[in-house]
């Protein structure tokens, strides 16, 4: 299998997007540091995933409007900026708020590196290595995942708001590194970038 700029481009952000150093200590932060009850925690997570299911038939749409990765940064935008809020002393009602932009910045960008993926490979007639490249991909995403586990519970002891900053820092620097992806002729959109 040939390996290419694109190819490790879809492999390196799949990393960044899943170090999610908040993944260990999220009910911890909630609870000791913003004075959230469990319960609330585990609801304002919920009503996160609710909002990301829900938006996430609007961003097809939007995709087949105005490009997968033009809406796709939109996304890695939301997120980054709301993550980064964490940085700051939040409220309970900013925290729903939050959350509830995060979660539409997921939805914005699920599935885009997939479809964009399968078109680059399809226009460059190697079709045929999708299903291979969408399993290595998994790989990242568990390396991005445990990595973060271990830099995330270590981070939240030097400052328990420090997680949140670098899985911000993640998605800014996903973002970044998607400019540098070559636009495709998508007959299924008029505006793909």
């Amino acid at each position: 299998m040939k390996k290419d700029r694109v190819i490790w481009i879809y492999y390196l952000t799949e990393f960044l997007d899943n170090l999610d150093f908040t993944l260990p200590i999220y009910l911890l932060f909630f609870t000791t540091t913003l004075g959230v009850r469990i319960d609330q925690a585990v609801l304002i997570g919920m009503l996160s995933w609710i909002i990301s299911i829900v938006f996430d038939f609007a961003s097809g749409i939007l995709s087949d409007k105005f490009g997968p990765i033009k809406i796709a940064k939109i996304g890695y935008l939301l997120i980054f900026t709301n993550l980064a809020l964490y940085f700051f002393k939040v409220n309970i009602v900013q925290v729903l708020l939050i959350q509830s932009l995060i979660g539409i910045g997921l939805a914005l960008i699920s599935g885009v590196m997939e479809s964009y993926i399968y078109e680059y490979l399809k226009q460059s007639n190697r079709e045929s290595e999708y299903t291979k490249l969408t399993s290595n991909k998994q790989a990242f995403l568990y390396a991005g995942r445990t990595l973060s586990a271990v830099i995330g519970g270590i981070l939240f002891t030097i400052d328990p708001r420090y997680p949140f900053l670098a899985f911000s820092l993640s998605f800014l620097i996903s973002l970044g590194i998607k400019f540098y992806l070559p636009k495709l002729k998508i007959p299924s959109t008029k505006n793909n970038e």
